[in-house]
C-alpha cells in the first residue's frame, strides 16, 4: 500500500471532525426573558418570531419572572454554554450586584454579551409648580433648600431611583426619594403635584410634556445621546451641562460564558440583521423602542462600565438590602420587616404600614403614637443601628479621657443636635467606662441570636 494512502484517511477524519463541529445552529434555541412585560416581552416574541428565518433553526422565548429578573437571568448563567440559550437583559444585569451582597451569578464573569438590540431613552421631567425651566436652575432651587424637594420612582432600587440619584451625586443636592409600587404610579403622583420630579421613559411622558402638564428638563440617553424627534425642544443632558447624567432602559442578548467566538459571531451577525431591518425599526417605533445594535466587543465595554458606575451611585446612595425589604413590605410581598424609624415615618404616618414597637427603651418622638419594645411586652427586644467613636487599646487613659469628653461637647451642641435630626439621627453619649460594657454585653447578645438562629456566612 501507498504510505501515503494509509495516512490520508485518518488525516481526512481529522480535518472532518472540527468542521462537524462547528455547525451551529442544530436544534431549538431558547431565548430566557427575565421580565414578561413590557418591552421585554415584545423584543422577546420579535427575535423569537424573526431570528428562525436567519438561523435555519426555531427561537422560543422562555419567560421566566421573579425576584426582580434574578431567577430569569441565574438560569441562563448556569445553561450549558453551546449557544443553545441565550438571554435578553436589561439595565438590572447592571445595577443588581451593586443592590444585592450574594448573587447566584457574577454577571460579568458568567456571560458574553453579543449585543444590544433596542433602548428608551429617559427624561428628567418636573411639576410646574417647580420654577425650572432647566438643571441648572433645578439645581440652584434644591441646593437654596436641601430636603425640600422631592423625587418619585417605581421602588427602591429601580431603575429610576438610581438615574434620580445619579443627579443627585453629580448635582450635589438633597432632594427627599419616594418610593412608589411602579414608574407608572410616580408619574400619576407628579401629575397630581404630590411630588417634584421624575425619571421616566420618554413615550410615557410626551402628551404630558407636549400638553404643559410636566416640564421636560433633559434626556437622559446613553446609547444615542442628543435630542430625541418626539421630544425636539427638550436638551439631552450633556447641552443641559450634565454630560455624564445618563441612563437608558436598553435591551441587549447574552451568551453564557464560555461559548465559541464563532457562534458569537454568528449570533451577532444575525440579531443585527434582524434588529436593523425596516420592518422590525418601524414595527418598534410605534411603541417608543429605539432599535440600537452593537459589536460584541462594544457591548461587553458597555456593560462593564454601567456595572461600575452603578456600583458608585448606589453606595453613594447608600441603597442597601433593607430598603429593598422596605418596598417588598409595601406592596405587601412580605409582612414583617425591622427597619429604621425615618424610613418608616410617612409609611406609618399615611396608613401604608403599622408600627407595632420601636426597638428602643424610650418612645421615637416621631412615631409618638408606636408603643416601645417595654411597652409591648418585651423588655430585651432592643436594636439600635448605634455609632461610637473607639480607639486601639493601650491608649493612654489622660487622651481617652480627653476624646471621650470633646467628643460629648461636639455631639451635644444645639447646632450638631439639630443636624443630626433632620436625617433621622439622635445624638447619644456616654463614658468610656459606660460605652465598653455596652459593647460587651452586645456582642455576647448577638453572638447568642446568631448562634440560636444558625446563621453563616459561606
Amino acid at each position: 500500500m501507498n504510505p501515503l494512502l494509509r495516512f490520508a484517511a485518518p488525516l481526512a477524519l481529522a480535518c472532518a471532525l472540527p468542521a462537524a463541529a462547528q455547525k451551529y445552529p442544530e436544534k431549538n434555541i431558547r431565548l430566557v426573558v427575565p421580565f414578561p412585560t413590557g418591552a421585554s416581552q415584545i423584543l422577546g416574541l420579535l427575535l423569537a418570531e424573526k431570528l428562525p428565518a436567519v438561523l435555519g433553526q426555531p427561537v422560543y422565548a422562555d419567560f421566566r419572572a421573579g425576584a426582580g429578573g434574578i431567577i430569569g437571568t441565574e438560569i441562563a448563567a448556569k445553561s450549558p454554554p453551546d449557544g443553545y440559550t441565550l438571554l435578553l437583559a436589561s439595565p438590572s444585569i447592571t445595577i443588581s450586584p451593586a443592590l444585592y451582597k450574594k448573587l447566584p451569578f457574577d454577571a460579568l464573569r458568567d456571560f458574553a454579551p453579543i449585543t444590544h438590540v433596542a433602548t428608551v431613552p429617559n427624561v428628567l421631567v418636573t411639576h410646574p409648580s417647580v420654577p425650572a425651566k432647566t438643571v441648572n436652575e433645578l439645581v440652584a432651587i434644591a441646593r437654596a433648600a436641601p430636603g425640600k424637594l422631592s423625587y418619585g420612582s417605581g421602588g427602591i432600587g429601580s431603575a429610576n431611583q438610581l438615574a434620580s440619584e445619579l443627579f443627585k451625586y453629580l448635582a450635589k443636592v438633597d432632594i427627599v426619594h419616594v418610593p412608589y409600587k411602579g414608574a407608572s404610579i410616580a408619574l400619576t403622583h407628579i401629575l397630581g403635584g404630590e411630588i417634584d420630579l421624575v425619571t421616566v421613559s420618554v413615550p410615557a411622558t410626551i402628551p404630558f410634556i407636549s400638553s404643559g402638564r410636566l416640564r421636560g428638563l433633559a434626556v437622559l440617553a446613553v446609547l444615542a445621546p442628543q435630542r430625541v424627534p418626539t421630544l425636539p425642544n427638550v436638551m439631552a443632558t450633556k447641552e443641559a451641562g450634565y454630560p455624564d447624567l445618563l441612563m437608558d432602559t436598553w435591551y441587549g442578548v447574552f451568551a453564557p460564558a464560555g461559548v465559541r467566538a464563532d457562534i458569537l459571531d454568528r449570533l451577532n451577525s444575525d440579531i443585527i440583521k434582524v434588529m436593523q431591518a425596516p420592518e422590525t425599526r418601524a414595527q418598534l417605533a410605534k411603541v417608543g423602542l429605539d432599535v440600537i445594535t452593537s459589536s460584541s466587543a462594544e457591548f461587553n465595554k458597555f456593560v462593564r462600565v454601567e456595572t461600575e458606575k452603578w456600583a458608585r451611585v448606589v453606595k453613594e446612595a447608600k441603597i442597601k438590602g433593607a430598603s429593598i425589604a422596605l418596598t417588598h413590605i409595601l406592596s405587601g410581598e412580605i409582612d414583617v420587616v425591622t427597619v429604621t424609624v425615618p424610613a418608616t415615618i410617612p409609611f406609618i404616618n399615611s396608613g401604608k404600614l403599622r408600627g407595632l414597637a420601636v426597638l428602643n427603651a424610650a418612645r421615637a418622638p416621631a412615631l409618638p403614637n408606636v408603643p416601645t419594645s417595654k411597652e409591648a411586652g418585651y423588655p430585651d427586644l432592643l436594636m439600635d443601628s448605634w455609632y461610637g467613636v473607639m480607639a486601639p487599646a493601650g491608649v493612654r487613659a489622660d487622651i481617652v479621657e480627653r476624646l471621650n469628653s470633646e467628643l460629648r461637647k461636639i455631639m451635644h451642641t444645639p447646632e450638631t443636635v439639630k443636624q443630626l435630626n433632620r436625617v433621622g439621627i439622635d445624638a447619644v453619649t456616654n463614658t468610656a467606662a459606660e460605652f465598653q460594657a455596652f459593647f460587651k454585653a452586645d456582642t455576647e447578645r448577638w453572638a447568642k441570636v446568631i448562634k440560636d438562629a444558625n446563621i453563616r456566612i459561606d
